[in-house]
């Protein structure tokens, strides 16, 4: 009787496992071996989304190979590890040591606005969606592959961040838990577990009707932004520089799951001092109109990487 209790128990719990995790069976993806592979029910589908992938690597300026389809019995399987970003080559099921680095942050850093691992806070995000690097997609406008979508609630403000592929394939990392992977997955899986609406997971501006919604952009690198408008002032490049070699010893920090104590009071004098600065100028309006979106990114992911300290 117990051994009976102790299976409907078990069973019971699948049960409510398969209700909050659902399958989406279009398109499956298997990391194995080093490999990215794939697998659906037919190889016209899996082409398709292939392409999608070559065609994110080609926004980011990375080459592809591509790799044959093959069908056994139904089922088809694609090979993807040469198609897909460099990012996502080496990231994909990789765990953080450290709690911090989130969805925005893999959203940001896959698409090369941002170059490190770290916290990226809902405000910085935000910051940059609305920055001269991205572009809201019209609601009637298509998608495309490399995209950036952000979940935005009235009542939380901004929950998530990914990259869109397909209506099939998305990039993500969902938390700030190091033991959170980076992976691909279904946007449609990431919408339900959201509970976002059908005629919202496609909204542009803050749709009232909407309790939850789904906001895309086209971005650019950031490379590409600063090739288009260099930096002009010399306090703005001397900055931005600082800036850059405190993001790299925090990413280094976060890959290695610890910062020297020396190392951390450097950190954190200079991310004070970088702070200020950047408020001071942005309230007080003296930069050169070129120079803005630096001082305001400066001022962004100083707090961002202050927050990601906590947790190292």
């Amino acid at each position: 009787m117990r051994k009976l209790i102790i299976l409907l128990v078990l069973f019971i719990s699948s049960l409510s496992a398969m209700a909050q995790d659902p399958v989406y069976k279009d398109v499956n993806v298997i990391h194995k071996d080093g490999k990215l592979i794939i697998a659906g029910n037919s190889c016209d589908l899996l082409n398709k989304e292939g392409a999608a992938l070559a065609q994110w690597s080609s926004k980011l300026k990375e080459k592809t190979k591509d790799s044959p389809c093959s069908c056994k019995s139904g089922y088809c399987t694609k090979e993807v590890t040469e198609l897909v970003p460099d990012f996502v080559q080496a990231n994909h099921s990789q765990r953080n040591s450290v709690y911090g680095p989130n969805s925005f942050n893999s959203a940001l850093h896959s698409s090369k606005i941002l170059s490190q691992f770290r916290y990226a806070s809902g405000t910085e995000m935000n910051f940059w969606m609305n920055s001269p690097l991205c572009r809201e997609r019209a609601a009637s406008e298509p998608l495309a592959p490399g995209d950036l979508a952000l979940i935005r609630s009235w009542k939380d403000g901004d929950l998530q961040g990914y990259v869109h592929v397909t209506n099939n394939l998305a990039f993500s990392k969902n938390g700030f838990d190091g033991g959170n992977p980076y992976y691909l997955q279904s946007p449609i899986a990431l919408h339900d577990h959201n509970k976002i609406p059908e005629a919202c997971r496609k909204s542009a501006g803050t749709p009232k009707e909407c309790p939850i919604w789904v906001n895309y952009f086209s971005c650019k690198t950031m490379d590409e932004y600063l090739k288009e408008r260099p930096i002009k002032s010399s306090d703005a490049k001397k900055a931005y520089a600082q800036l850059t070699e405190l993001e790299c010893s925090i990413g280094e920090a976060v890959v290695n799951g610890k910062v020297n104590p020396t190392m951390r009071s450097f950190i954190v004098d200079n991310l004070v001092i970088l702070n200020n600065m950047a408020f001071d100028i942005i309230k007080s309006k003296k930069f050169l109109e070129e120079d803005k979106v630096i001082w305001q990114a400066i001022f962004h992911k100083t707090k961002s990487i202050s927050g990601q300290l906590d947790h190292i």
